[in-house]
């Protein structure tokens, strides 16, 4: 059973590295990449959704562009001309954390996952524990009763290997989730600012 714990443990790292770190990385990427196109960005005809490489990102700035309104003034000449775009709202209503970061990511099942992880590595301890006591056995020879402590001692070593393993691993996760997280909420702001300066 420990062994397995272990496998379990490792099997899940491995599976938090595909559905949550990579993606991770993705959408860190779109983001970086949408501010520097927006750094190129001089007036309202320039702001378009080619700058915004997600579906997400693309679905945001669909309704953040909807709520631009233009103000216009009359030229000498008696034809209304666009002077100025503003927003009516910043750009953090529309490009939100949920929307960009968390939908995507599923961060509310990942924040779970480090004490999946420990309570896998908990109940992996305890059956190690109890399989050692089920072997144990006080009744024969001083030698018997020796090699029964000694099975005991080995299921206890390789129990608590086990438990350590998971809380190593959730520990590791739980660094990597937060991390994460704070990075892409910090690009996000950044692209928020980015945004607001320009309406």
């Amino acid at each position: 059973i420990p062994i397995s714990i272990i496998v379990i443990s490792i099997a899940i790292f491995i599976w938090f590295f595909w559905k949550y770190f990579l993606p991770a990385k993705c959408i860190k990427k779109n983001i970086l990449n949408s501010i520097d196109g927006l750094k190129n960005v001089d007036s309202y005809r320039q702001f378009n959704e080619e700058i915004f490489h997600e579906d997400a990102l693309k679905s945001s700035f669909r309704a953040y562009k909807k709520s631009l309104h233009e103000i216009k003034e009359e030229t000498e000449y008696g034809v209304s001309e666009v002077v100025a775009v503003k927003a009516s709202a910043p750009a953090e209503m529309y490009f939100t954390h949920t929307n960009i970061v968390d939908t995507p990511l599923q961060t509310e099942f990942f924040k779970h996952l480090p004490g999946i992880v420990t309570g896998i590595g908990i109940v992996g301890t305890f059956a190690g524990l109890v399989i050692g006591l089920m072997g144990f056995d006080t009744s024969g020879s001083p030698q018997q009763v020796q090699e029964s402590v000694n099975n005991l001692m080995d299921g206890v070593f390789w129990a608590f290997i086990a438990s350590g393993s998971a809380i190593c691993i959730s520990l590791i996760i739980t660094s990597i989730e937060k991390f994460q997280i704070k990075s892409l909420y910090t690009h996000l702001e950044n692209m928020h600012a980015k945004i607001d300066v320009l309406f």
